[in-house]
């Protein structure tokens, strides 16, 4: 099999023997992104009810100052975001 980039190399974690390389998925390459580069590619933390924080749209509402932020914050939204979620989810049966 030839390697490339989009490969990744696992261990088992029981015996140490080495898994066999698999091709990464997308998910693989969004959780390996810097916050820079997710600041650009996520959508802002206030329209997806992730945060209330102070976003002014002054970067031509690109949302990337006030998103790169958020991401550097330390995390408590997730109580917030699930009740969100539960609420959709009861409103879409």
């Amino acid at each position: 099999m030839k390697k490339t980039k989009e490969m990744v190399k696992e261990t088992c974690l029981f015996c140490g023997r080495v898994i066999p390389p698999k091709k990464k998925t997308n998910g693989d390459l969004i959780r390996a992104m810097s916050d820079e580069e997710l600041a650009v590619t996520i959508l802002c933390p206030n329209d997806t009810g992730m945060a209330d924080i102070l976003c002014d749209h002054g970067d031509d509402k690109d949302c990337y100052d006030c998103t790169l932020k958020w991401l550097r914050q330390k995390a408590g939204w997730e109580r917030k975001i699930q009740e969100k979620w539960k609420k959709q989810l009861k409103v879409g049966r």
